[in-house]
């Protein structure tokens, strides 16, 4: 099969179809039986790095199939900045094209996107997907063991506040054995009180 310009390989109806042009993107090289499309997007803004920018960037590229792909962080004019590059067939190199200037990570804040013309090479898709596993499971390696130290912590404090509580009954106990040695007490005083009461009324006449 040889996909031409005019042809928009996002709608391929054919099984067979769509197996041998995968098979094209990831092992054959490109001159050979398509002239693909590439771009640079640079995508600039007060924070467009840590906020998951590459990432979102990449399942893009996935979901659209492109040929080529790669994304990094920058800086431009002073400025933070993300750089796609990507290759693959009008259709979904324009589609990517699309997204990824009207949409944007939640947390990120863009102020303005670059696209041009790209010579040079690009790595293949599924390679770079594979290298940015790697690296993010770098990333989380840390935090995860971070969170496992954090966490055993946490059962150590729960613990503790397991002993404190096994002691509320007892606690509740020697309340009630207090409450009960004060009110005999209690009782006698305020009898005497309500006595002594009477005896001064009788003195001063007013009973």
């Amino acid at each position: 099969m040889r996909c031409s310009r005019r042809r928009n390989c996002a709608f391929l109806h054919s099984p067979n179809e769509f197996i041998l042009y995968q098979t094209q993107i990831l092992f054959f090289p490109a001159d050979k039986y398509h002239p693909w499309m590439k771009l640079k997007i640079t995508i600039c803004g007060s924070k467009v790095h840590d906020v998951g920018y590459r990432p979102y960037l990449s399942e893009l590229a996935l979901s659209l199939f492109l040929r080529g792909f790669e994304v990094f962080n920058d800086e431009l004019n002073d400025q933070q900045a993300v750089v796609a590059l990507i290759e693959g067939d009008d259709a979904r190199v324009n589609r990517f094209h699309k997204m990824a200037t009207s949409t944007q990570p939640p947390l990120a804040s863009v102020e303005r996107v670059l696209v041009e013309d790209y010579q040079g090479e690009i790595m293949p898709a599924w390679q770079f997907a594979s290298i940015g596993t790697f690296s993010q499971m770098n990333k989380a390696i840390p935090l995860l063991l971070e969170m496992r130290d954090d966490i055993k912590e946490m059962k150590g404090d729960i613990k503790e506040v397991r002993k404190n509580t096994d002691t509320i009954p007892q606690v509740l106990d020697e309340v009630r054995g207090i409450r009960e040695d004060i009110q005999p007490g209690y009782a006698t005083n305020f009898r005497q009180m309500q006595t002594d009461i009477r005896t001064i009324k009788e003195r001063l006449g007013m009973l």
